[in-house]
């Protein structure tokens, strides 16, 4: 992923602020606060899985 892009990332879901503004930031600060929220979406992603999964079964079990 290219900083661009993880900048839009960060500017849209995070810190809600101007380029500028972001790059008055620490480049360290911004890949740690990149890296969280992309750790978080894996997490997110699981959850739901983990959900449909569990909707799933109980639904092959109601059937019997």
């Amino acid at each position: 992923m290219t900083k661009e892009h993880r900048d839009f990332v960060l500017i849209k879901e995070l810190y809600h602020c101007t380029q500028k503004e972001l790059d008055e930031q620490d480049e360290s600060v911004l890949q740690l606060h990149f890296n969280m929220l992309q750790e978080e979406k894996k997490y997110e992603y699981i959850e739901q899985k983990r959900a449909e999964q569990k909707a799933k079964m109980k639904s092959l079990s109601n059937k019997k």
